[in-house]
């Protein structure tokens, strides 16, 4: 599997979580080809959809109001909102409402000794906790994973590659190390990147050696950070 030749329609980051024996069974058609492309071709053949908008909301949140999703789904977990230092700031409703490197929302009185804005950068959902911090401190340069995929016979060993860890997010070159016996890999990265959590998935690639999309070796779900 490769990225797609339109960047901006690119869904190999999402892709990358299957399996190789689900890849095997999968087919795309126009991964070759730029969206206009796709409109034009559509049109000339009539279809209604060849103007539709695209969606960029979550498919199954109608209103695309995620929180409010979530709170009816989940319902309320108070939790405790605080520094890097272990100080308690401000009760909160649930972990669900955060996302790493968040910093609008917050809603916490108590400012810092700077003034400047604090940021979350590491979310318990086990106890709820919540931590914030400054902007350096969602810095990260070593990221572990597990429930390893792989796509590629390259994934394998000590290799060197990119990690991109979010739909359309940056792209890194890292260290990798895959140990397929632990199902678990280290990356070392060698450029830091900002807002990594546990959970996301870290997605491997290979720069591509011709014309054609980066090779997508495989992933893990992210399971610690430093």
């Amino acid at each position: 599997m490769r990225r797609s030749l339109d960047e901006n329609k690119d869904q190999s980051y999402v892709l990358g979580v299957i399996t190789k024996e689900e890849l095997d069974h999968c087919f795309f058609p126009i991964g070759d080809t730029p969206k206009p492309q796709i409109r034009e071709e559509a049109k000339r053949h009539g279809f209604s959809t060849a103007a539709k908008p695209d969606s960029y909301d979550i498919c199954f949140i109608p209103d695309g109001n995620t929180q409010a999703f979530l709170g009816r789904s989940i319902g309320l977990r108070p939790g405790m909102i605080v520094d890097t230092e272990g100080n308690e700031l401000k009760e909160h409703d649930g972990a669900w409402n955060y996302t790493i490197g968040q910093r609008k929302g917050l809603d916490i009185k108590t400012p810092t000794a700077d003034g400047s804005p604090r940021y979350v950068t590491d979310i318990d959902a086990a106890t709820g906790t919540v931590t914030v911090g400054s902007r350096a401190d969602l810095a990260v340069t070593r990221i572990e994973a597990d429930r390893l995929k792989y796509l590629h016979p390259a994934m394998e060993g000590d290799f060197d590659c990119e990690v991109q860890v979010r739909a359309h997010g940056s792209v890194v070159p890292c260290r990798a190390h895959v140990d397929r016996e632990a199902d678990r890999m280290t990356l070392e990265l060698k450029e830091p990147l900002s807002g990594v959590a546990r959970g996301q998935a870290a997605v491997l690639y290979l720069p591509s050696p011709d014309e054609l999309g980066d090779i997508v070796l495989g992933s893990g779900t992210i399971c610690g950070t430093e």
